[in-house]
Order: C-alpha cells, then sequence, then structure tokens
C-alpha cells in the first residue's frame, strides 16, 4: 500500500482516532532521541525507530508517538515491506512541519507511508503542517479504511483537498469531518470500489469524481457509492468532472441519503471542466459517464444552478434521479435545471428536470 500525507503552505490540522491496537512490542520514539518540544528535528529518532518497528517479527509492532508534546518532522517516508504483516502507528501527540521558510524546496511531500502490508495509523493525535496541497492522498493501495478523522483547513486555502484517492480498490471513508478550501474528497483515476458514509463536508469543494482525462489522458473510475453524507455551505454538491480532451470512463456511481445546507450547484456533471477544448477528431470517444443514480437527495442550494448536467458529445447515459428534492435557499430565487446530452429518468424530483423521462 502506499498512504501520502502532502504538505505545501497554510495550515491545516489532522485529527485521528483514538481507538487502539493491542501489540506485542512497542518501539517509543522518546527512546530514540526524539525531543518533542516543537523546536528540536526529530526526524533521525522517527527513522530509527521505524526501522525497529519494520524489523520486528512480532504480531503487530507498535510505533508510539507519546501524547502532550509536538514533534517537528521533516520530510520523513516509512517505508515497508516491514516483517510482521501488521504494523501499528500510535500517534498521540501532535506532529508538525517545517515553516515555510525552512521547508526543502526540491520535496512537495511531508509523511509517506511506502509499501506496508497491514499498516494502522490511530491514537488520537494531531498532524499540523502548512499546506497548498491535499492533506491525504490514497495512492496505489487496496482494502483501506479511514474513520473517524477531521480535517481542518482556512476556506480560501487553495489546493487543500481533504482525501485524494487514485489507482486504489476497496476503499471505505466514513464518520469523518472535512473542512478545506477545495475538494473535500477527490475521486481520481484507476479508482474503484470506494466507499464514502457518514462524511460532513464544509466549506469546500464538496465530494467530487474527477478531474478525469486531463492532457487527452485514458482514466476510469467505477463502483462508487457515497451516502449519509452532510455538505454545509459548499461550493459544489456531488460532482462529477471531465477533460474533454480525455476519454475513457466514470460509470456504476451511486450518492445515497444526501443532504445539502446552503449549498452552490448541488448535483452537477461538468465535461466541460476547462476550457482547453479538445483536439480529438471523434470528441464521442470522451470520457463516458453511465449509470449514476442520485437516490434520497435533499436540502437547500444557494445558487440558482440546482441541477446541471453539462455532458458532452460522448453523452451521459443511465442517469437515474430518485426521490429528489432540493429547494432554494432564498425562496424568492428560482431553481434552474441545465441538460445537455443526457439520457436517463426521474421519479420525485424536485425542480422537475424536463431532459429525464418519468418511471
Amino acid at each position: 500500500m502506499k498512504l501520502i500525507f502532502v504538505s505545501g503552505f497554510i495550515f491545516f490540522t489532522v485529527i485521528l482516532s483514538s481507538w487502539t491496537v493491542l501489540a506485542s512490542s512497542s518501539f517509543n520514539v522518546l527512546d530514540y532521541g526524539a525531543a518533542g518540544n516543537g523546536e528540536t528535528d526529530d526526524t533521525e529518532a522517527f527513522v530509527k525507530a521505524w526501522k525497529d518497528v519494520c524489523e520486528a517479527t512480532d504480531d503487530i509492532p507498535t510505533l508510539q508517538v507519546p501524547a502532550t508534546k509536538i514533534y517537528l518532522l521533516n520530510p520523513i517516508t516509512f517505508e515497508g515491506p516491514c516483517k510482521s504483516e501488521q504494523v501499528n502507528f500510535e500517534l498521540k501527540g501532535t506532529l508538525m512541519a517545517p515553516s515555510k521558510d525552512a521547508w526543502p524546496n526540491d520535496n512537495d511531500k511531508w509523511i509517506q507511508f511506502v509499501d506496508i502490508d497491514g499498516l494502522t495509523i490511530n491514537g488520537g493525535g494531531k498532524i499540523e503542517r502548512p499546506s497548498a496541497k491535499n492533506h491525504i492522498s490514497i495512492n496505489f493501495c487496496n482494502d483501506v479504511t479511514v474513520s473517524d478523522i477531521h480535517v481542518n483547513a482556512p476556506e480560501d486555502s487553495p489546493n487543500t483537498d481533504g482525501i485524494d484517492i487514485s489507482r486504489s480498490t476497496n476503499v471505505i471513508i466514513q464518520n469523518s469531518f472535512m473542512l478545506t478550501g477545495d475538494d473535500c474528497i477527490a475521486i481520481n483515476n484507476g479508482s474503484s470500489y470506494i466507499t464514502i458514509k457518514g462524511v460532513t463536508c464544509g466549506p469546500g469543494h464538496g465530494i467530487s469524481v474527477g478531474s478525469l482525462g486531463e492532457d487527452g489522458q485514458f482514466n476510469s473510475v467505477e463502483n462508487i457509492y457515497v451516502s449519509d453524507t452532510l455538505l454545509k455551505g459548499t461550493q459544489n454538491g456531488v460532482r462529477i468532472k471531465t477533460w474533454e480532451s480525455g476519454y475513457g470512463y466514470a460509470r456504476n456511481i451511486t450518492f445515497e441519503q444526501i443532504t445539502f445546507e446552503d449549498v452552490k450547484n448541488p448535483i452537477i456533471i461538468d465535461q466541460y471542466y476547462t476550457s482547453f477544448a479538445s483536439t480529438r477528431e471523434n470528441k464521442e470517444m470522451g470520457i463516458k459517464v453511465s449509470d449514476v443514480t442520485y437516490r434520497g437527495v435533499n436540502g437547500t442550494s444557494a445558487d440558482e444552478n440546482v441541477i446541471t448536467f453539462k455532458c458532452s458529445q460522448a453523452s451521459c447515459t443511465n442517469i437515474i434521479l430518485d426521490h429528489v428534492d432540493i429547494q432554494m435557499s432564498n425562496p424568492d430565487d428560482e431553481a434552474k435545471v441545465f441538460c445537455q446530452n443526457v439520457i436517463g429518468k426521474a421519479k420525485s424530483v424536485v425542480p422537475i428536470v424536463p431532459c429525464l423521462s418519468e418511471f
């Protein structure tokens, strides 16, 4: 697996869940020389402790990061494979990144977990750093669960996605809070069997599939399930976004039991995500969006564009709206629906979507 915390330069906090894992051996970073005073560079102590954790053959060796202390870390990689089938990173204290002035110019990643099977990160601790990129990246991973975390970044911080997922399968994100300056969760190329449940998002740009197909690339996303999720004051609600120049597919996507509170663009498929004009001769070979269901979706929209299906010549097919009710935040405003190159069905939908047939 590969799990990356990426850094840049606007402060954010990630708070981890506090559940524990029983372990047969523990390796405390304080015993390896970590100062935990927020000023001394503790990177070397963490590297040494991790080496022993990864070499241990006990059932669940644990790297311990004790509470009440702040550990200053420069860019660091916790790399496997490890000898034990399960490894635990017990973070109870606070990890802090270098200041912007002290950040190494040749590195845009901060904390990386690479090629480690059976990794658990828990403990109720915090990760604080200046950021101009996404907080957590899940890349090339299988069977990942992210639960009970709290991501907090300023609303005006650019590119601060909460969680980015790419080239990964069987990922569950649940029971978490995302306050960001960009997408709360972005599901990107090569992702399949992704479940998002019990997430509160806002501020931010909402929950997105994509963008897909940048620079004419083949991209694919499938079998995505988002449910029991609240979006509050976000720039978008649930969004699928693709480049006109790309090709591939986004399919079998379900948004169920979603609640909007004062959200702009609550439901949107945008296949013209950028102004980059397609140079492909056959534009029907773009990103094909199909089998997308919105079920039990309700709430309020802060923008007149309540439902937008801006599909390319490749078209969006089998788009299903089932019991969708979105009202305007301001009752004096008129809700608008936009349809282009979309085929599908609707049942019990407010506002009415005239381009979809009833079922």
